[in-house]
Order: C-alpha cells, then sequence, then structure tokens
C-alpha cells in the first residue's frame, strides 16, 4: 500500500512537472512572436556597384547671359558691360555742325570725333605740326564720307599712345572748366565734348559710331 502511495505521488510531480512545462513554452512562443510582430522591418543597403550605381541628375547651373555679343548689332540693349554709355541728351548738339566743319555732307556723329584739341597738337613740334595741319585739312577736301572718323584716322597716322591722350585730355579738361567755371563758354555742347578714350581706343568702328550718335 506504501508503495503505490510513492508511485502515485511520483506520478503526480512528473505530471504537474509536464504541465508546467508546457505553459512555459508556450508563454515563450507567444512572447517570440510578439516581438517579432513588434520589430521594424530593416532594408539591407544595397551595395553599389558601377553596374548598378545610379547616375545622379543634375541641374546644370544658368549660363550668364553675357551683355555684348559681337556678332549682333551694337545698341543699347547690345553694349559691352565695361564701357560707358552714352545718354542721349546729356550733350547739347550744334545743328550748324555741318556748316561750322565745311563739309559736303551732314555728320552722323558728335562734334568731338571731327576736331583735334590743341592739347593733342602740342606732342609735335612745330614743323611736324604743319605736316599734320596740311593731312588734316586733305580730309575735309574730299567729297567722300570717312569711313573711320577723322579723330581716330589722327590717331592711327602718328600712333598717339592712350598715355599721351589721356595727359592732353586731362589738360583740355582742365582749361574747358576754367572757362566754364567763369561762364565763358557751356561745357556741356558738343564742341566742348571731352573725347572718351575707353570708347575710341577700342577702335572699332561701330562701337564709336554708335556712342558718338547724334542723340
Amino acid at each position: 500500500m506504501k508503495k503505490k502511495f510513492i508511485i502515485l505521488t511520483i506520478a503526480l510531480l512528473l505530471g504537474i512537472s509536464a504541465i508546467i512545462f508546457l505553459i512555459v513554452t508556450c508563454s515563450k512562443q507567444e512572447e517570440a512572436t510578439t516581438n517579432e510582430m513588434q520589430m521594424p522591418l530593416i532594408t539591407p543597403t544595397p551595395i553599389h556597384t558601377p553596374e548598378n550605381t545610379p547616375t545622379p541628375t543634375l541641374t546644370p547651373e544658368p549660363t550668364p547671359q553675357s551683355a555684348f555679343d559681337p556678332d549682333l548689332p551694337v545698341s543699347s540693349e547690345n553694349w559691352p558691360e565695361h564701357l560707358p554709355r552714352h545718354e542721349p541728351g546729356s550733350i547739347q548738339l550744334n545743328p550748324n555742325i555741318q556748316q561750322e566743319i565745311l563739309w559736303r555732307f551732314q555728320p552722323t556723329v558728335r562734334w568731338t570725333m571731327y576736331v583735334v584739341q590743341g592739347e593733342l597738337l602740342d606732342l609735335f613740334s612745330l614743323e611736324e605740326q604743319i605736316e599734320v595741319g596740311e593731312w588734316w585739312s586733305s580730309i575735309f577736301s574730299t567729297d567722300l564720307y570717312p569711313e573711320i572718323p577723322p579723330l581716330v584716322q589722327f590717331i592711327q597716322r602718328y600712333n598717339i599712345s592712350r598715355e599721351d591722350f589721356d595727359r592732353a585730355m586731362n589738360e583740355f579738361r582742365e582749361i574747358r572748366d576754367d572757362l566754364a567755371l567763369r561762364g565763358i563758354i557751356d561745357s556741356t555742347t558738343e564742341e566742348f565734348e571731352i573725347p572718351n578714350a575707353d570708347i575710341i581706343y577700342t577702335f572699332d568702328l561701330e562701337i564709336i559710331s554708335y556712342f558718338y550718335r547724334r542723340e
């Protein structure tokens, strides 16, 4: 009788242990399933090779528009940025310029392109000035309108350097401003316009003609 009781007790303990084991095992499986459901999905970063590396799409920088296109006609819209501009009306025009320079044709550019200031002639000796005067007179004796403005021809013919030209024009400006200050002349008229070396020394006839247009 006692032996049977011991056997039953052992069987009961084994049964209880089995039940506990099953409960624990099921609990762990349920916890693992829950963790898998809560774990975020991670997509592994692909390794790029030269074959599968995508080509980036680049937005090109806007090409700056040039202010001056030499292939187009010179105009107020198509003008070199580094050069000064002529403001129409800033110079008082002489309506009698054609008669005063003794020309058959109505000039298309302003007075300053048809004269050589005395300060420029001071660069020459007296003998040279005579030769310059004869050559200058020959320009105005022809019936042909010159393709190159006379002042530009003078600079090119006698190889007047930019430095000498600037120095002569500075002297001319001092004299002109002094006379204007004393009320003797009006410095805003075309007879007393200072030739612009930046324009003239481009030796670009289209630029020169447009800058010195009679406006």
